[in-house]
């Protein structure tokens, strides 16, 4: 008797990891996914990714149950992108010391700032744009796209290397 309360005990306390991302849409008819609430003049749609193995990270909205495809677009790079990670290679030895910032502010200005201890520095912002799978930043060169699921995303360098970002701030 004393396992079997054990073992129903497990699965109350045993939840699915859920991430909010909200899909606003803007009076221009533009859609655009971000992780924080949309502003006033946007209609918001709570878009919930379920976590669980077992559900393969499906996603679906609220408000019509329609699944969203995991699809590279320059409406869910709107937002702050944390850079946790570099590596010279894809499956190689990850430098973790310089975390940075990527703030896609809108659907063309960018920013990107290193996290330190001293007072963050003002953000500059600069021009880019998203052809395929190939993010063109301005005086940054060009970046593609090498792996992308919606909350996580791996680019490769003007130059070489890897970069790994997740979806918000560092």
């Amino acid at each position: 008797m004393k396992w079997l309360i054990v073992f129903a005990s497990l699965f109350y306390i045993v939840n699915d990891a859920h991430a909010e991302i909200y899909k606003c849409v803007g009076p221009d008819g533009l859609a655009s996914f971000q992780d924080t609430p949309c502003p006033d003049t946007a209609d918001e749609t709570t878009v919930t990714i379920n976590g669980n193995a077992s559900t393969n990270g499906d996603v679906s909205t609220q408000d019509d149950d329609k699944s969203i495809k995991n699809s590279f677009d320059k409406r869910v790079l709107v937002g702050k992108w944390c850079e946790f990670a570099v590596s010279m290679s894809r499956g190689g030895t990850k430098d973790t010391s310089m975390p940075a910032t990527w703030h896609f502010k809108n659907k063309s200005q960018i920013s990107y700032t290193y996290k330190t201890q001293k007072k963050p520095k003002k953000e500059i912002f600069n021009q880019y744009t998203v052809e395929e799978e190939k993010i063109t930043i301005d005086n940054l060169g060009q970046w593609r796209v090498d792996t992308f699921n919606g909350y996580s995303l791996i680019l490769t360098g003007p130059i070489g290397g890897y970069f790994y970002l997740r979806r918000g701030a560092c």
